[in-house]
């Protein structure tokens, strides 16, 4: 094995325990993108960005960097020169889906410098200080956005998301995610050894490590609807733990609801209901009281409905309307309610093949209703 081989898997092993789902930047630096992008043409038998970067790490690349095509692989532009195209805006035409993925790994990194900003921002009181994480955060959104139109427009020439963008735009849902939430605070928040009232009050106090409840919620909803969408011969192995994550991060959500919560909810003993009962409110009738249009029952299933939705428009929509989750059985779960949440997560693993990741799932989401319960 060549020692660049041997860097490359052992940079390939780490990025993948020190991953987007560990909560911890990745070990890749600028140096490691200096090499030429794989063809986007090749298969790619890879499930993960992580096995996707470790082959362009130690890119042989397969057949294309034999002798008898060694020029077109040297005159292709490397990670690095894409990211300075990307971050320009002076990208030559259409990015491929697979260095679509592969430009995802930078901008984690500058998710992850930009949330470690806003953590050392909080624990000062420099105005300036403050403001260099702010700008950072703008920018990263700002990147992350323009990343989505690139994934967006290739999608439309399409007419349909391959596997390859499926997976893509969910691992950016999750990296956006660590921009709206701190997730390290949420896994700590739902281990059941320490779900005590102390804890609570802290968590309630804070806003529990949400920046942006209403961002975090959107993003978990638009994850889990890929997490659905995604074919089962290219589910990733960090399925489980995708659905475990948004999941979590939706049920601490929950206890931060806004406590003027619908009263017109059909079945108000319960927030889980069937979708005909959410539309059999007609807008036109009318109260008799004031002689006024009654107002309709407006929902949106945040894991049903696009990113480009008119709902979305509205900068307070998540107040505006009621967020929901859209269940197998075609009912839904207000997002007020904890343990539906948990039953919707459970539920969706077990629809799908059985794995030892996704068990261990399940068995944590019970573990913690059952703890929740009891408290």
């Amino acid at each position: 094995m060549h020692v660049d081989e041997s860097i490359g898997i052992q940079l390939g092993q780490m990025d993948q325990e020190l991953s987007l789902f560990h909560d911890v930047e990745q070990a890749l630096s600028l140096s490691d993108l200096a090499r030429p992008l794989p063809d986007p043409n090749l298969p790619c038998h890879t499930r993960s960005i992580i096995q996707t970067s470790y082959w362009y790490l130690i890119d042989g690349l397969h057949s294309d960097v034999s002798a008898a095509k060694p020029q077109s692989f040297e005159l292709r532009p490397t990670l690095k020169q894409l990211l300075q195209d990307f971050i320009h805006g002076t990208l030559p035409g259409r990015v491929p889906p697979r260095h679509l993925q592969l430009l995802l790994h930078p901008l984690q990194s500058l998710t992850y410098q930009s949330r470690s900003l806003l953590s050392w921002a909080r624990s000062t009181s420099s105005l300036v200080f403050s403001g260099i994480a702010a700008s950072s955060v703008l920018e990263t959104e700002r990147l992350l956005r323009s990343w989505y139109i690139l994934a967006t427009e290739a999608h439309n020439e399409q007419d349909a998301y391959t596997n390859d963008t499926i997976v893509s735009l969910i691992l950016y849902h999750f990296i956006f995610l660590n921009l709206a939430a701190n997730l390290a605070d949420i896994e700590r928040l739902t281990n059941p050894g320490i779900l005590d009232l102390t804890f609570w009050q802290r968590f309630l106090q804070n806003q529990g490590g949400f920046r942006s409840r209403q961002e975090a919620i959107f993003h978990c909803g638009q994850a889990l609807r890929h997490l659905r969408g995604v074919g089962a011969a290219a589910r990733p192995w960090w399925w489980p733990a995708a659905v475990r994550r948004a999941i979590l991060t939706l049920w601490a959500a929950s206890h931060l609801a806004p406590v003027n919560a619908d009263p017109n909810i059909p079945g108000a003993s319960s927030s889980v209901f069937p979708m005909e009962d959410v539309w059999q409110q007609n807008p036109m009738d009318v109260v008799p009281e004031t002689n006024l249009s009654a107002p309709g029952l407006c929902i949106v299933a945040i894991d049903g409905v696009a990113p480009e939705d008119a709902c979305f428009r509205n900068t307070n929509w998540s107040e505006k309307y009621i967020p929901v989750l859209t269940r197998l059985d075609e009912g839904v779960v207000v997002l007020t309610d904890a343990m539906g949440i948990l039953e919707y997560g459970i539920s969706l693993i077990n629809a799908f093949p059985r794995s030892p990741e996704g068990e261990a799932v399940v068995a944590m989401l019970k573990g913690l209703g059952q703890a929740w319960e009891g408290k």
